[in-house]
């Protein structure tokens, strides 16, 4: 009797192992959906040098272009900005108080490249399940300020 317990036990264990080399080494199917943003960086054309005013995280909210972020219901008080098909396209400098949630959305920078941006997060919620929650494409520089007391969430999947 305890010799067909062993042999019942060993042919468990091969059974449990072959199942484990045969599932668990299964090929990994997933891809790369990033790679349209992955680019190349020319660190040797780029401004790295701050003046004072870049240090500077003050805004004037009263003069600020405001982007209220509600998915399709997503709004803009002020000039600079445009939103389109989950897309917020800021193409004139200045700076710009995103707020609200933007699901599967995107803020999209694309300025001459001799204007500053400056980005206030104020309780703003962006998930982008195709590329970057915030993609500055040109700009001279781009300042992202977080507000004050405000919780601030980017998401890319």
């Amino acid at each position: 009797m305890k010799y067909r317990k062993s042999i019942l036990i060993f042919v468990i264990v091969c059974l449990a192992a072959t199942c484990i080399a045969i599932f668990g080494c299964g090929k990994n199917n997933s891809t790369n959906s990033d790679s349209e943003y992955a680019t190349s960086v020319d660190i040797a054309n780029m401004n790295l040098q701050y003046k004072d005013n870049d240090k500077d995280a003050s805004y004037d909210a009263n003069k600020a272009t405001k982007i209220n972020l509600a998915d399709e219901q997503t709004s803009i008080d002020g000039a600079g900005a445009k939103y389109s098909d989950k897309t917020i396209t800021i193409s004139n400098s200045g700076t710009f108080i995103a707020s609200g949630t933007l699901n599967d959305g995107q803020i999209y920078i694309d300025v001459d490249s001799k204007y500053n941006v400056q980005l206030v997060l104020d309780g703003a919620s962006i998930i982008n399940t195709t590329g970057p929650a915030i993609y500055a494409k040109s700009a001279d520089k781009v300042v992202l300020t977080l507000a004050e007391n405000s919780q601030n969430k980017l998401i890319d999947t």
